[in-house]
């Protein structure tokens, strides 16, 4: 499951997108709004990304 999500959020370009809003996100890997939301959520979890304000960053463990 770990790896299946870092490589569905490689393959969607969500690292390169970031740091940018949810609805970016949207726009730009051309997902639905709950799926941008699930993934990001996800990868959160696994401390890849996080929430700032409106703006999701990459993690230093994210960024490597």
């Amino acid at each position: 499951m770990l790896t299946h999500t870092i490589s569905a959020a490689v393959m969607l370009g969500i690292f390169n997108a970031l740091p940018c809003t949810e609805n970016d996100i949207v726009v730009q890997c051309k997902l639905s709004a709950d799926g941008a939301k699930r993934i990001l959520r996800a990868l959160a979890e696994l401390k890849l990304v996080e929430l700032n304000g409106a703006v999701w960053n990459c993690t230093p463990r994210g960024a490597y």
